[in-house]
């Protein structure tokens, strides 16, 4: 019986106290990686957007030369 209850209590430890314990840490590390995800993807979505921004103004400003020029 004592055989039985020295094995059973580092089982009951391993279950009770280390597989939550990696399950905690290993849930706050992929919520990490998912917010650095999705600041990396609004990150991106600015920058093109920036981009966009920047091509359009660059649009009217040459047609504003060219009517300018013409006119």
């Amino acid at each position: 019986m004592a055989y039985f209850m020295n094995s059973l209590i580092p089982i009951l430890v391993i279950c009770l106290f280390i597989i939550p314990v990696v399950a905690f840490i290993s849930q706050g590390v992929q919520r990490r990686n998912k917010e650095e995800r999705d600041r990396e993807e609004m990150l991106d979505l600015m920058r093109k957007t920036a981009k966009r921004e920047e091509e359009e103004g660059a649009r009217a400003q040459n047609r504003l030369s060219i009517y300018i020029i013409t006119g």
